[in-house]
């Protein structure tokens, strides 16, 4: 088995310390660390010669952060296609973690005897291996919402969500504004009776409208 390429190989190649190294790869120079150019490109040309591949568990222990940024979904598959309605939420999340120095890392298995998808796996947050995570759906799951949030763990739902009454945190449309104004137009021209069709949920955009 070939044996794997640690940080202590890239700095004995690029003769620098280890840490050097780290705080290259980890793009962390600046302030009151300075790495000349000359050497951060040593430190590369190293990287690129030995294929030195970062292990994402090991810089999580050693500065709390991996540059991963998770998605999970509680809809059955992940949105592929433009009619799709979480699609063009998918694809503005991966060019704004583009835009930032992220990678995202998709949650894609670990379904549930009702084949629903869970977060949790034998009790483990799947998701703890990223920095933080975006999470879809109109099916989610309140119990283990609140535990991420009693965990700590960062994260935010696409659309308004409560647990226990109290708001997580969320993006999403001001649908009672939003629907308010509706209603002011239409009373503005004459009309009187106004009707809202929807479905029969409690889901809380929907309770929004």
């Amino acid at each position: 088995m070939k044996k794997r390429v640690r940080q202590t190989d890239v700095a004995r190649l690029a003769g620098v310390s280890p840490a050097t190294v780290s705080l290259v790869i980890n793009n962390r120079s600046g302030g009151s660390v300075r790495i000349s150019e000359e050497t951060r490109q040593r430190v590369l040309d190293a990287v690129n010669q030995l294929s030195y591949v970062v292990d994402p568990a090991a810089r999580s222990l050693a500065g709390g952060q991996n540059s991963l940024l998770g998605v999970f979904t509680y809809e059955s598959i992940f949105p592929l296609q433009h009619r799709d309605f979480y699609y063009r939420f998918l694809v503005g999340i991966e060019e704004e973690a583009e835009a930032i120095g992220y990678d995202l890392l998709l949650f894609t298995s670990s379904k549930g005897e009702d084949g629903r998808r869970r977060i949790y796996n034998n009790g483990v947050n799947r998701l703890g291996i990223a920095d933080g995570a975006v999470l879809l759906g109109a099916s989610e799951d309140k119990a283990e919402l609140q535990r991420l949030r009693g965990e700590g763990y960062t994260f935010v739902f696409i659309g308004r969500r409560e647990v226990d009454d109290s708001p997580i945190a969320y993006v999403g449309a001001d649908y009672a504004t939003a629907t308010a104004e509706v209603v002011q137009h239409m009373l503005a021209h004459g009309h009187r009776q106004v009707v809202y069709i929807g479905h029969a949920t409690k889901n809380e955009s929907q309770l929004d409208r």
